[in-house]
């Protein structure tokens, strides 16, 4: 029985040394594993746990953004934008007579569009308008405006819609653009107006002056080929161009000699010296400007000549503090001589002039 007991309390022991031993051993292992990990972190590396983790983070948040993309991607304007034009087509059917400043077109522009590919209804298609607006005086440049149009159910029966621009505000020789209507705060905005531009169509917007009866003036200076002044009373140019509107309606116009004063290039003592001599008369504008050697132009026949003609036309109307310029166009133009050259070029400015003033 004391034998017994005895050994039951050996057991005993030796369990519990064991149980102690492996506890003091887990202990021992954890307490060695944070110190490795502080010691990580202390020396600016990770542990093998932590590098894990990151690295299972990492993939996933690049996973997400690859998601995200292609979301994005499939959802993009420009593929949107590409699903609803496919197939789209526009084609101007109807253009109206060119009308005068300040008089409304008498008929409207007539586009045909055809029909989507993806069975995309046009109802959700707009269309922009853009026509010639405004001008630049001092560069001539020309202004556009966008008109949108949305199409209705008599544009989905018949494939047409119609366009009638405002009351023209210019005169101008320009185009009507018609194209698939898109956000132009996008950020595929580039993409898109290359797009936009297949499925598009032009046309002409011709407006004319309504100046032509109102009386004037034309004045230009010519410059031989060292660039000086012909003499005072060299109207051949001048005469030129006065023709060549003549030809295009204008009346009650004539040619005068401003040549001193378009020499000195001070167009402020031109138009006084105007006002003061035509003070009386009935005249609305004075057309002034150089016609000189373009030494710039190289034509294939050695022995043409080249010229190139600075054209202004000045309101002698205006009031003091209205803007006295009406417009302002630069041209060249060559010829097998001189006459020859003179005439191409006063035929070019002419048109300006008719679509400019």
């Amino acid at each position: 029985m004391k034998l017994t007991n005895q050994i039951s309390k050996i057991l005993v022991t030796t369990a519990c040394a064991i149980s102690f031993s492996c506890a003091t051993t887990s202990v021992s292992d954890a307490d060695s594993s944070q110190k490795a990990e502080n010691t990580a972190v202390e020396s600016g590396t990770e542990s093998p746990s932590t590098t894990a983790t990151n690295e299972q983070k990492e993939s996933a948040e690049q996973t997400s953004a690859a998601d995200e993309a292609e979301s994005a991607e499939k959802n993009s304007s420009y593929k949107v934008f590409l699903e609803k034009t496919d197939g789209l087509a526009l084609e101007v059917t109807e253009v109206p007579k060119e009308t005068t400043k300040l008089k409304p077109f008498l008929t409207p522009y007539a586009v045909r569009i055809t029909k989507n590919a993806n069975g995309i209804p046009l109802s959700e298609v707009k269309i922009d308008a853009t026509y010639p607006s405004s001008r630049n005086i001092e560069t001539g440049e020309i202004v556009y405006a966008t008109e949108t149009i949305q199409i209705d159910a008599k544009t989905e029966t018949e494939g047409t819609i119609d366009f009638m621009p405002p009351t023209p505000q210019i005169s101008v020789n320009g185009k009507v653009t018609f194209s698939p209507h898109f956000d132009k705060d996008t950020r595929d905005f580039e993409k898109i107006s290359e797009e936009a531009e297949k499925h598009s169509a032009t046309a002409e917007f011709k407006v004319r002056t309504n100046l032509k009866s109102a009386g004037g003036v034309v004045s230009i200076l010519d410059l031989d080929k060292d660039g000086k002044a012909q003499k005072s009373g060299n109207l051949k140019s001048s005469s030129s161009l006065l023709m060549k509107i003549y030809g295009a309606g204008f009346r009650n116009v004539g040619n005068d000699d401003f040549s001193k004063e378009i020499a000195e290039g001070d167009e402020e003592k031109l138009y006084k010296t105007a006002l003061a001599k035509y003070k009386d008369a009935s005249f609305t504008f004075l057309i002034y400007g150089v016609y000189k050697y373009d030494a710039e132009t190289v034509s294939e026949n050695p022995t043409d000549v080249n010229l190139l003609g600075e054209v202004s036309c000045l309101n002698l109307k205006a009031g003091a503090d209205a803007d006295k310029v009406l417009f302002r166009s630069t041209q060249k133009a060559s010829g097998k001589n001189l006459t020859e050259a003179i005439e191409a070029l006063s035929k070019k400015l002419s048109e300006d002039i008719i679509y400019g003033m």
